[in-house]
């Protein structure tokens, strides 16, 4: 890409080469802006704690912290601007602020804020209250047309 892309879409795995990509292919860069490279990816299992560290566990379970994955804030959402799928660009001037200490769930799924039986609820109610109008709109229509065939009263 050209330039940092953002997302809160936490679906990452790992290429060929050891590199930690999101879904759509992007690397996933730590704090100095650097692609995550796992090492020795073959032989070990990649853990990511609610801080963004990226460990290697072994076989044995012992626990080796190779990267921090750069968790960022930006304090005017409305300079993001939709790029692909998941992944946003910010606007040219305004700058990003790393998050010293970051509270990841792991494990989760971000959810809409919609709730989608209300809505669905909702669409019928307005819909129904649509062909209410439009069949008042017809009933008027039809008596003005009875008005005229009928003639005005002098």
């Amino acid at each position: 890409p050209d330039g940092i892309l953002y997302t809160r879409d936490g679906a990452l795995s790992l290429d060929a080469t050891g590199i930690l990509r999101n879904r759509t292919g992007f690397p996933v860069l730590d704090q100095g802006e650097n692609p995550i490279q796992i090492g020795d990816a073959a032989s070990a299992r990649i853990s990511i704690n609610s801080r963004g560290a990226v460990s290697l566990l072994d076989d044995q379970g012992n626990r080796e912290e190779v990267a921090q994955i750069a968790v960022v804030r930006v304090d005017d959402t409305t300079a993001l601007s939709r790029r692909s799928d998941t992944t946003f660009e910010l606007e040219a001037g305004i700058q990003d602020e790393v998050i010293e200490d970051p509270q990841l769930i792991v494990g989760s799924v971000e959810v809409a804020n919609v709730n989608m039986m209300t809505e669905i609820g909702q669409m019928i109610a307005n819909n129904r209250l649509y062909e209410v109008y439009h069949k008042n709109l017809k009933a008027y229509s039809s008596i003005s047309e009875k008005q005229e065939q009928l003639g005005t009263i002098s």
